[in-house]
């Protein structure tokens, strides 16, 4: 997730995270925060001290040991919280004891500050432009290279697959072809191949039948398969749907004219048609 504040490059962060609180702080506070560092070793007793009574103090709040007893201690209100402190001295006291306060933390929280300079912590919000920049080309770069292998495979498939004697039936397979029957339109979906029966067009004759297609990957039925569709072509002016029945659930049988199914031995079989019936007809 993208931070509220905006990316700090590389060159600003020396600025701020060094010449900003070593010598930049406002207000008289670099000389304090400049003699906090030099008694710093001070500070690192103190602590040692305060934590060795905290310690100590934790174990006997124990309810086993001093936890009653801690209880019925009167609670001690800060005197820098009393009204009467506040006013003391016109507020002059109070103001002094502020005053006194501030240099105190300025002096204390030096070494802290130091010790972050020294030892930083990974700032993950430094983002170089040059860096930036690289990773949106190379975005680009593979976002290009996964559409080209898309196209590349779609192409492949394309080019794989049999679409009939000179390729004829190719234009089917983007073109839809649909009819309305009463109040239902039927479609034709994705054109999976030839269908191979048991007689012809099966594997084992080594011909082809391009006079039945399959379709496949249909919409998929309340509680039953996906859609499915045996096509019979023939041949006609026009693309269009003669009939359609459904032998099985879902699975469907069309019976398709069109232009594509007008190849050289149905114009073979109609010349000899012809002819057959115009000899009929001489006799």
């Amino acid at each position: 997730m993208c931070s509220g504040k905006p990316p700090r490059a590389a060159e600003e962060r020396p600025q701020d995270d060094f010449l900003g609180p070593l010598l930049q702080l406002g207000g008289g506070s670099a000389p304090l925060f400049h003699e906090g560092v030099v008694v710093s070793p001070v500070r690192a007793l103190v602590e040692v001290l305060l934590y060795s009574k905290r310690t100590l103090w934790s174990a006997l709040s124990i309810p086993e040991f001093a936890g009653p007893v801690i209880d019925r201690l009167p609670d001690f209100p800060s005197p820098s919280r009393s009204v009467w402190f506040r006013l003391l001295g016109g507020g002059i006291v109070y103001n002094s004891y502020r005053l006194v306060a501030w240099g105190a933390q300025v002096v204390w929280d030096a070494p802290v500050y130091v010790y972050h300079y020294l030892f930083p912590t990974l700032d993950n919000e430094i983002k170089l432009p040059l860096a930036e920049s690289l990773r949106t080309v190379l975005c680009e770069i593979e976002s290009s290279i996964a559409k080209l292998e898309k196209d590349r495979n779609e192409k492949r498939e394309t080019a794989e697959m049999d679409y009939g004697p000179d390729r004829a039936y190719f234009t089917l397979k983007k073109n839809c072809i649909e009819k309305r029957v009463e109040q239902d339109q039927t479609k034709l979906g994705k054109w999976n191949g030839w269908y191979g029966g048991e007689d012809k067009g099966s594997p084992s004759s080594g011909k082809v039948d391009y006079t039945r297609m399959r379709y496949s990957q249909g919409e998929k039925c309340y509680n039953g398969p996906e859609r499915s569709v045996l096509l019979h072509l023939e041949c006609g002016e026009r693309d269009e749907i003669l009939s359609v029945d459904e032998p099985s659930t879902c699975v469907y049988e069309m019976t398709v004219r069109s232009p594509l199914a007008c190849t050289a031995e149905v114009y073979a079989k109609a010349r000899e048609d012809v002819a057959f019936w115009t000899r009929k007809q001489l006799q």
